[in-house]
């Protein structure tokens, strides 16, 4: 496949994706506008908002695979790219002990704003390991398989250190 016909597709499959997430959110606003609760507005948008991100991050992943396996034969490429994916997952280590430390009782700025970081976490993560699949060596592929690995393991902390907060406030 040539490069303008590879550039095309791709272009096509996020403009897709694109779409699909944005009717989601229509549906889910027209659903929740229907049956939801009045005065939580801001709440349900940005439920709407974060619905809609996941449908277009997991449908993305089909053209960013297309993108990726036609880069396979540019080898520095793909070198710059495991070490900028290590780099990518060290924010989310930080990110998750920024979060954590909010609830010890830290507050303000970076620390508030770093749950948005985690929230980021799986689709990083799936983008990983879409591109760990494609990668054209086993050292590269090793880095984005240990970078998936990373983002994983902060969502999962995330997610239990959010669970215990739920538990202790509502006993």
């Amino acid at each position: 496949m040539n490069a303008r016909k590879t550039a095309g597709i791709v272009a096509a499959g996020y403009a897709l994706a694109a779409l699909a997430g944005f009717s989601v959110m229509i549906v889910e606003d027209f659903v929740v506008r229907r049956t939801g609760p009045d005065g939580q507005g801001g709440m349900a948008a940005f439920g709407e908002l974060m619905l809609g991100f996941f449908v277009f991050c997991v449908l993305s992943l089909v053209p960013t695979g297309i993108l990726l396996h036609a880069l396979r034969r540019f080898e520095r490429f793909w070198i710059v790219l495991g070490n900028a994916c290590i780099a990518i997952a060290t924010t989310a280590v930080l990110a998750a002990a920024l979060y954590a430390a909010q609830g010890m009782g830290m507050r303000g700025g970076v620390v508030d704003l770093s749950i948005f970081r985690v929230f980021l976490s799986p689709g990083f993560a799936a983008t990983f390991a879409v591109a760990s699949i494609v990668a054209p060596s086993r050292e590269t592929r090793a880095r984005l398989v240990v970078a998936a690995m990373i983002e994983g393991a902060v969502l999962a902390v995330a997610v239990a250190f959010a669970a215990r907060t739920i538990y202790m406030n509502s006993h």
